[in-house]
């Protein structure tokens, strides 16, 4: 069954059998083109840390001593995420202040629908592209 238009849906990402990130994201679409989700700059996330305040993009799940998921806060940028069915990516449009930023592309299972979001696994390689295609792009979660 396909969510609606302004339903809010957890998107969530899961290594090793642990659920590593919970993004709570507006639903914007979802038809044959795939699931499009909004999450605006600001919006409350939880993000696994170990306990010495480490994530995932500085240290390896198994080399935690004691990970937990953590409220924090997406930073920066709102985000436009669509999700196509049965791809193994999703792309991501960046916007900063209104103006767009820039795409991303996360390589990442093919998400499993449950009744409050969507489920994936981050395969960790992602593609960066600046809104002009040229320099380099700096994103804050």
């Amino acid at each position: 069954m396909p969510f609606t238009f302004g339903q809010i849906v957890v998107r969530r990402y899961w290594r090793d059998g642990r659920n590593t990130y919970a993004k709570p994201m507006f639903v914007v679409a979802d038809d044959d083109a795939g699931l499009l989700l909004w999450m605006a700059a600001g919006s409350e996330v939880a993000i696994l840390h170990d306990a010495d305040g480490r994530t995932l993009h500085d240290v390896a799940l198994d080399e935690m001593r004691d990970p937990r998921l953590v409220r924090d806060h997406f930073r920066d940028n709102d985000i436009l995420v669509l999700m196509p069915a049965g791809a193994a990516h999703s792309v991501w449009w960046f916007f900063r202040h209104g103006t767009f930023h820039g795409w991303y592309v996360n390589l990442e299972a093919p998400f499993t629908r449950r009744d409050d979001g969507v489920d994936t696994t981050d395969h960790v390689l992602d593609v960066v592209v600046a809104a002009d295609r040229g320099g380099p792009l700096t994103l804050r979660s």
